[in-house]
């Protein structure tokens, strides 16, 4: 896939991915599972002089992304299975940027660099599940992950965890009341152990077609390769902060769904609460003149919301939904970028005799930002709404080998709306994509 964007200077972007699944059924109660993904990106960063205003002309990215799996499933007795799972993960990104002419405070806007940034995640896990007739399954697990990074500014790191989790899944009078009850155990090399308990239920009055249901969880996230040990670029110092501390969380949650006309009409709604310690965001160096980021810990933040969703079956040809998602949150300096605190979508679809059309709206409510460009410092981006089509035909010629062919088309943006979701990057305009899919075998 390539473009060449909707910038006269730097803009392009070209796209080159394989992917590969191998599913082999070994016994009749095991089965081997290969899958291989890769992807080679090259892009133009247009924006990168965007502290000076001035585009930037020779500034690129490039990108290679590996991904290997292999996943042993195998049934034991009738009631106990296994399954065992390794993956490798490599990514490699390589920053380049050649000096401009433009002046920024009459110094150059930028000089030549060179930077480069190899993560690299390997995990393996073991899991089995034992079930008692219909009512009750347990499922015991062992995960494995170790996350390194490679940089050009000389760190090599790698941080190992052990996972251990435990789940219990009741399910009573004939299915009306599930309870989940969980728990796990992360013992990570760099910031320790930290138990995580979880628990779910739902129940179903079918007379009226209502379920209730509700949960707790508790959450620990360990920062990401790249909010540790993200190299300089650019002109900027390191985005990674390795002196940073994990995110540990709890939230509470409660809602209710209900089918109304026989199916036809399903409603929604869930209240939730959570609240977070030590909440990483990328943020901007105090003092730095380039408006540069880097990653931190923020304090206490706590999120108030409620998600409403409707699903609707106008005809057996055309179908509707909505949602819509109230966010209220607080947090130690008051702002949080980039959430609105009201978003939603609505969602058309027309299917009849292989034809598929659909009309999809994105709604974005206002919400808090960093300037991209001098002066900087906080603002208000204004809300917008975005429009998609998207359309496929399943043409009714069969051919050897091929069990199904369609004629697929979309329209991204389709009243070509300008807006940006972070400051400073413009959205992509109006663009459409044409194309033929086939489903191979027999």
């Amino acid at each position: 896939m390539a473009s060449q964007g909707f910038h006269s200077i730097n803009d392009d972007y070209r796209n080159i991915a394989a992917s590969a699944r191998l599913d082999y059924q070994v016994t009749e109660d095991a089965s081997l599972k290969g899958i291989f993904h890769f992807v080679k990106t090259d892009l133009g960063l247009f924006n990168n002089n965007n502290f000076a205003s001035e585009p930037d002309p020779n500034a690129r990215e490039a990108t290679t992304q590996f991904l290997s799996k292999l996943e042993w499933d195998q049934k034991i007795l009738k009631n106990w299975d296994y399954r065992i799972s390794g993956s490798m993960f490599k990514e490699h990104i390589k920053d380049s940027d050649d000096g401009d002419s433009c002046l920024f405070f009459g110094f150059p806007c930028d000089s030549r660099t060179r930077d480069r940034f190899r993560p690299q995640i390997s995990t393996a896990e073991f899991q089995t599940n034992y079930r008692v007739e219909d009512w009750s399954t347990t499922t015991f697990g062992v995960e494995y992950k170790r996350r390194k990074a490679d940089t050009s500014g000389g760190i090599d790191k790698a941080i190992r965890n052990m996972g251990y989790y435990l789940q219990e899944q009741l399910q009573f009078f004939d299915r009306r009341l599930i309870l989940i009850p969980g728990i796990r155990l992360d013992d990570n090399q760099s910031f320790g152990a930290a138990w995580t308990p979880a628990f779910s239920a739902a129940y179903l009055l079918r007379g009226t077609g209502t379920k209730f249901k509700g949960g707790y969880a508790k959450g620990f996230k360990a920062p990401t390769l790249n909010e540790l040990f993200f190299p300089p670029g650019f002109g900027c110092p390191a985005f990674g902060n390795p002196n940073l501390k994990p995110e540990r969380s709890w939230e509470l949650n409660a809602g209710v769904e209900q089918d109304l006309f026989s199916d036809r009409l399903k409603l929604g709604v869930t209240y939730f609460h959570r609240e977070v310690q030590d909440l990483i965001e990328g943020r901007p160096i105090p003092g730095d003149p380039f408006g540069c980021f880097r990653a931190e810990n923020v304090g206490k933040a706590r999120f108030d919301g409620v998600e409403w969703s409707m699903d609707i079956k106008l005809f057996p040809f055309l179908s509707m939904g909505a949602n819509y998602t109230y966010l209220d949150w607080d947090t130690a300096d008051g702002k949080l970028r980039r959430r609105p605190r009201h978003r939603g979508g609505l969602n058309l679809n027309f299917f009849y005799e292989g034809l598929n059309i659909n009309l999809n709206a994105n709604l974005m409510g206002s919400r808090d930002d960093f300037r991209a460009a001098s002066p900087f410092g906080d603002i208000t981006k204004p809300g917008y709404g975005i429009f998609d089509l998207a359309s496929s035909y399943t043409l009714p010629w069969r051919f050897p080998g091929v069990k199904a062919l369609a004629l697929i088309g979309k329209v991204e943006n389709l009243f070509n709306k300008k807006y940006e979701e972070a400051d400073g990057f413009r959205a992509r305009p109006l663009n459409f994509l044409l194309g033929i899919r086939a489903t191979f075998g027999s």
